[in-house]
Order: C-alpha cells, then sequence, then structure tokens
C-alpha cells in the first residue's frame, strides 16, 4: 500500500458509514488503575482507526446481554485481545465462539486480534498451544511465503513489512484445509491467516502503539519468565504508519 494522504483512505463507497462492530474481551481489573484511559480498547481503535472515512464503531464489552449483538448493523466485527487464554475454557470463551459460529454461518465478516485471532482458528479447526518460548512482547518481523495468494489489501506485502507491536502466551498451530496462512514469524508459525473472504485472523496487535503495550506488561515486570523486563518495553516502537491498518481493513471489509 502507497503511504496516502490519510484524507484519501477509501474509494467511491466512502460517503457510505463503515461500521465496526468492536467486542471488548478483556476483563479490566487489578493490577491495572481502575478507570485508566487505555483499559478501554475502543480507544486504542478509534486511534488507530481515526483517518477512516464515516468510521461507526460500536464497542460492546463480552459480558453485555442488553442489546443481541446480531442486532447491530455491522461491516466487520472485531474481537480484541485478552489476558485470557483459548486453552483455559471460561465463561468469555465460550460466548465468544458462538457468537463467531453465528457470524460465520451469517455470512458476516470477522477478524480476531490475538486472544481473537486464536478463538477464531480455533473455532475454524486449528490447534491453540501454549507458546513454548514464554510471552511474545515487543515488535515482530513477520515473513510472508512465496507464492501464497494474498487477499487484495495486502498483495503489495507492505502491511505485513510493517514492524508490528505483539503480546501473546499462546499460539495457533495445525491449521486444517480452508485456512490460508498469510504471514508467520521466526517465533510463531501463523502471524496471520484468512479464511475465505469472510474471516482474518492477526496474533499481532495492528491497533496497538507502544505506549499501550507498555501500560499492559509494566505491572508484570519483571516477567516470571525472564523475557518481558522494562529494557523490553522501552525497546518497543509504534509503527512508522498508523493508517496502514485501516486502510486495510476498510479495503478488505468492502470485498475487494
Amino acid at each position: 500500500m502507497s503511504q496516502d494522504n490519510p484524507e484519501s483512505i477509501g474509494t467511491a463507497r466512502s460517503h457510505r458509514p463503515f461500521r465496526l462492530l468492536l467486542i471488548d474481551s478483556m476483563d479490566w481489573k487489578r493490577p491495572w488503575p481502575k478507570d485508566h484511559p487505555l483499559t478501554e480498547p475502543g480507544a486504542w481503535f478509534r486511534e488507530s482507526l481515526k483517518h477512516l472515512p464515516n468510521l461507526r464503531l460500536k464497542v460492546v464489552h463480552w459480558s453485555s446481554r442488553q442489546t443481541p449483538w446480531k442486532q447491530f448493523p455491522f461491516d466487520v466485527c472485531v474481537i480484541s485481545g485478552s489476558v485470557r487464554c483459548v486453552t483455559r475454557e471460561d465463561q468469555a470463551t465460550r460466548r465468544l465462539r458462538s457468537w463467531i459460529e453465528w457470524c460465520l454461518e451469517n455470512s458476516r465478516r470477522v477478524i480476531g486480534i490475538c486472544y481473537g485471532h486464536q478463538l477464531l482458528a480455533s473455532v475454524l479447526g486449528a490447534r491453540i498451544v501454549p507458546h513454548p518460548l514464554g510471552p511474545q512482547v515487543g515488535n515482530v518481523r513477520l515473513v510472508t511465503e512465496p507464492g501464497i495468494h494474498q487477499p487484495p489489501p495486502f498483495r503489495d506485502g507492505e502491511f505485513f513489512s510493517h514492524p508490528w507491536l505483539t503480546s501473546h502466551l499462546e499460539m495457533v498451530v495445525d491449521v486444517p484445509q480452508g485456512i490460508r496462512v498469510l504471514a508467520r514469524s521466526e517465533a510463531t508459525p501463523v502471524e496471520a491467516f484468512s479464511f475465505g473472504n469472510q474471516a482474518l485472523g492477526f496474533q499481532f496487535h495492528p491497533e496497538m502503539d507502544a505506549g499501550t503495550l507498555r501500560f499492559l506488561w509494566a505491572p508484570h515486570c519483571p516477567h516470571p519468565s525472564g523475557r518481558v523486563t522494562r529494557e523490553t518495553l522501552d525497546s518497543a516502537a509504534t509503527p512508522p504508519d498508523r493508517t496502514a491498518f485501516a486502510k486495510a481493513i476498510h479495503h478488505w471489509a468492502q470485498g475487494h
């Protein structure tokens, strides 16, 4: 993707609202400060998507039952990252699994990020395991496989060339037929995948900046694994193009 002027993001359809439903899968409690602005994932996404034309962002918590989610009109649903683990099935994971199944059965586009990526892959038949090297935190260098047919927003390779931030304890392995692995890293075999034109998974955090990563991990430093230290967090850098995620999902959600 070219480094377009942010104001030019979109197409002739850009006059129509781009409706994004974000499911917050976190449970914000100690050790994070109560009511801190960064305990609102919607704020991360609003910042990373702020250049999208006519964005309509609806944020709901996984536990919300005030309105059935299927009643919300949306172009794409995003399942956020979380401190919870897919391998430790809990109420949130069960509810979100059912929601993803509904989206797939009803041809609704869905994107999973980090925990959401793992849960989406699990629903599609992949296996999720604890990462053998422990926490993966910081910037990640992605590798794309030559000859893999990429969805249109990713074909020029620029999206996966960004030093995106990552933060995860589990990973996707053993993907079944139908899942296309789009990118990997030296440490993680499935960093991004697609399932037809209906689902995308990102193990990394294209919506996150370095300040958010430090906020999430600071209470856990030094980590017992020895892999996350103050130096680890201080060296994490925000990717230079903060419009790349917005451009990619807008393009993909329109079915180009």
